[in-house]
């Protein structure tokens, strides 16, 4: 949205594709605080980082495979990426690469229902090996 800059509903429909899009919920909301986002002349927040040590590539490996697997799955869902388990909660997982259920729910930002729904898959996901998947 920074760097489109949507200022119509049809820029909404260009920028988000799918119709379940949370944007489409209310329209005008975003277009408002797009337009109000454009005009101030307040600075942008700083991001503080937390620290935490970057990933390993087999670490961005799993990362990359369970996005892969959340956007399968919410296409099969009709929603959005983000309704299944959002890119932080799968950050956590790759970092943590949790070995049962159980560890799923060690994973502080994994809410309950999604491990109920998604946790076999998820568990069965990590530990696929890649070239075992079926595509």
């Amino acid at each position: 949205m920074a760097k489109e800059s949507p200022r119509s509903e049809e820029d909404l429909k260009r920028l988000f594709p799918r119709e379940t899009a949370p944007v489409f919920r209310n329209p005008a909301l975003w277009l408002n605080a797009v337009a109000k986002g454009l005009t101030t002349t307040d600075p942008l927040p700083k991001v503080e980082r937390n620290g935490s040590a970057p990933f390993t590539p087999e670490q961005e490996r799993l990362l990359t495979r369970l996005k892969e697997w959340r956007n399968k799955q919410a296409e099969q869902e009709g929603v959005e990426p983000a309704m299944v388990v959002t890119s932080g909660v799968l950050r956590d997982i790759a970092k943590r690469t949790p070995k049962s259920i159980e560890a799923l729910r060690e994973v502080a930002s994994l809410r309950e229902w999604q491990i109920h729904r998604y946790g076999e898959l998820l568990i069965k996901e990590i530990f696929t090996p890649p070239k075992a998947r079926k595509e």
